[in-house]
C-alpha cells in the first residue's frame, strides 16, 4: 500500500519526465522545422527568376582553364571584365553558402543532396577551373571553399 506522501512524490516525478520528454520530442521538431524552413528559402532562392538567369548562362560555359576564359572574358579583377563573372559569383556564392552551412552544420548533407546535389557537382565541375586560376592570380585560397568542400562530400557519397 502507497500512503498520500509517496504517491504525490511519485506523481510530481511522473510529471517532471513527462515535461522533459515533451520538452525534448518539441525541441527536435523546432529543429527540423527550422532546418525545412532554412532549406526552402534557398529553393525558392535557387528558383528566382535572377538565378535562372545567372544558371543558364554559367551552365553554357565550357572554360578549360582560367587563363584561356579570362583572355576571353577578362580577368575577375579586372575592371573591364566580361558581365559573366557576375552570374559565376551568384552561382558560386549560392553553392558556397550551401557548402558553409553544411560544414557549420545549420542544414544537413542530406536535405541538401536531395534538393541540390547534382547541381552542386555539376556547377563545381564547370567553375571549379576557374575558382582555382583566380585563387592563384589573386593569392585567395580560401576562395569558394565552401562549395569546393560540399561538392567533395557529395561526391564521396556518391562514390559510396
Amino acid at each position: 500500500m502507497v500512503d498520500a506522501s509517496t504517491a504525490s512524490i511519485i506523481i510530481a516525478s511522473a510529471s517532471v519526465i513527462a515535461g522533459v520528454l515533451y520538452y525534448v520530442f518539441q525541441v527536435r521538431n523546432l529543429v527540423k522545422s527550422r532546418q525545412m524552413d532554412i532549406i526552402m528559402r534557398l529553393y525558392m532562392t535557387w528558383g528566382s527568376e535572377e538565378m535562372k538567369r545567372a544558371f543558364s548562362k554559367v551552365v553554357a560555359l565550357k572554360p578549360q582553364d582560367y587563363e584561356t576564359f579570362s583572355r576571353e572574358h577578362g580577368s575577375i579583377a579586372s575592371p573591364n571584365r566580361s558581365p559573366i563573372w557576375t552570374d559565376i559569383d551568384k552561382v558560386g556564392w549560392f553553392m558556397n553558402g550551401l557548402g558553409f552551412m553544411v560544414h557549420r552544420r545549420f542544414v544537413s548533407i542530406d536535405l541538401i543532396e536531395e534538393l541540390f546535389g547534382y547541381g552542386v557537382v555539376f556547377q563545381w565541375k564547370t567553375l571549379g577551373p576557374l575558382v582555382l586560376g583566380w585563387r592563384a592570380e589573386l593569392n585567395l585560397p580560401e576562395s569558394f571553399g565552401w562549395f569546393e568542400y560540399l561538392a567533395k562530400e557529395l561526391e564521396k557519397r556518391k562514390a559510396a
